[in-house]
């Protein structure tokens, strides 16, 4: 009977011994072990624990979770009384002296992600100081919703192409250009003529970008013609066709990589036309939003948003002859076309009837000197309006409609655009064949230099 309880003493500290044979193994690796070696170990791996780290805090950490089960189970183990206290006096200090140092090892790495965190944190706080407008950009998000603060993030984008694109093309054409040119008023370029010199300096002729901004590096007539510049020889033409595929190139390079960072956004919204209502009711709101006036106008742009999906749904229904809506869109694009044609037509007719007062009169009037710029922005105020009105006799899907509305307005500003540039290449070509006609004398040899003389319009 005594020997089947000495066989389950020892049996229950052989069971504890094989679940924990890893962390043994660990713990020797790190302290010289105390136990007794059993004759199935072997030299090889008393060689590796004499070489094993003793910092692992992995490690450090089994080890004392080992010399804590000892403490506890030392009563069950089938050993002498004088080993057990040398087993329990070593556990003990074990305990004692690595414990500590853990806690302090795992103290140390906790405090030193916490103020990793705190100066990571204040250094983007530093870095967003520097950050142009962020600051208040944040402001209008915190009351007025991400939607509003998307706008100014956007302007701000543009603000930066436009200073990369300053920078290249100040440091490779005008400075270039300041430094190695030809001075100031040393050639006919880059000299104000004797009748405009005195009133360069006038308030109105510099808002126009007359006088000296007129003969300086702001203009493409300013710069030198010559192939090489300076004693370095530098070949500002080349420089300057260059400069202008860079800044092609890295405009559209941006664009890019704008277009494929928001290509999840876009993807995202295209899936709205599937769940209308759903994105509208239970995705719409902004919880940026702190302000109460800007969340009552978010509550009332979803409501809108709502109620423009329930009509496009019931557009969708609708049953309309489809010759009447052949008809109507035919009507709306002869309109539309008569419309361009009319208002190129007008911007015309004005520039030549200012160039005909300026030959009959001798002093114009307010309305006789703006009246090519006050037609060209009525028109370009009044006919995008008119566009959307013809828009309603074509009955298309509001975003089909809008995209069209685009298209009209841009060939609008294009045709107004192209006409007033050939309009005003008219009257300054009729210019200087009059002032060439007028200092022939006979009537023979204006015959002769009408006839002889071909159409050049001036550069």
């Amino acid at each position: 009977m005594s020997d089947v309880s000495e066989t389950a003493v020892v049996s229950r500290p052989s069971t504890t011994m094989k679940r924990h044979k890893s962390v043994r193994k660990n713990s020797r690796r790190i302290y010289s072990p105390y136990q007794d070696n059993q004759p199935g170990q072997s030299d090889e791996e008393d060689k590796e624990d004499e070489h094993a780290d003793s910092n692992d805090p992995e490690q450090m950490f089994q080890n004392i979770q080992f010399q804590k089960e000892i403490i506890a189970n030392i009563r069950t183990r089938a050993w002498p009384m004088r080993r057990k206290l040398k087993a329990l006096k070593q556990a003990r200090e074990i305990v004692l002296k690595y414990e500590g140092r853990l806690t302090r090892t795992r103290g140390y790495q906790a405090a030193g992600a916490d103020l990793l965190k705190k100066v990571s944190r204040l250094l983007y706080n530093i870095v967003v100081l520097f950050i142009p407008w962020e600051m208040r950009i944040k402001k209008i998000e915190s009351h007025f919703g991400s939607g509003v603060a998307s706008y100014f993030i956007f302007l701000r984008w543009l603000f930066g192409i436009n200073i990369v694109l300053t920078i290249m093309t100040g440091a490779f054409i005008v400075i270039p250009e300041l430094l190695a040119g030809e001075p100031f008023g040393t050639t006919r370029s880059k000299t104000i003529p004797k009748e405009h010199l005195a009133s360069a300096q006038d308030l109105d002729t510099i808002w126009s970008l007359g006088g000296y901004l007129q003969y300086s590096v702001l203009f493409y007539g300013y710069y030198s013609p010559v192939r090489k510049i300076g004693s370095a020889g530098y070949r500002l033409p080349l420089a300057y066709f260059l400069v202008g595929m860079a800044v092609f190139a890295y405009s559209f390079i941006i664009l890019l990589r704008k277009m494929a960072k928001n290509s999840r956004l876009s993807l995202a919204s295209a899936s709205d036309e599937n769940f209308t209502f759903c994105w509208r009711v239970f995705c719409a709101w902004d919880y940026l939003i702190g302000n109460p006036e800007a969340a009552e106008s978010k509550g009332a742009a979803i409501v809108n948003n709502i109620r423009e999906a329930i009509v496009e749904e019931q557009e969708k229904k609708k049953d309309t002859s489809l010759a009447v809506l052949i008809s109507l869109r035919i009507l709306a694009n002869i309109l539309v076309l008569l419309s361009l044609a009319g208002s190129i037509y007008i911007i015309y007719f004005v520039v030549d009837r200012s160039q005909k007062l300026e030959q009959e009169k001798p002093e114009l009037t307010l309305w006789e000197k703006n009246e090519v710029s006050v037609v060209v922005s009525l028109i370009t105020m009044i006919a995008p309006s008119a566009f959307e009105l013809v828009a309603q006799l074509e009955m298309y899907h509001p975003r089909t409609s809008l995209r069209f509305q685009l298209a009209r307005v841009l060939v609008l500003y294009l045709g107004n655009l192209y006409s007033l540039i050939i309009a005003l290449l008219d009257k300054v070509n009729s210019m200087s064949l009059a002032s060439a006609a007028a200092a022939v004398s006979s009537p023979a040899e204006i015959e002769a230099f009408l006839i002889w003389t071909p159409y050049k319009p001036c550069d």
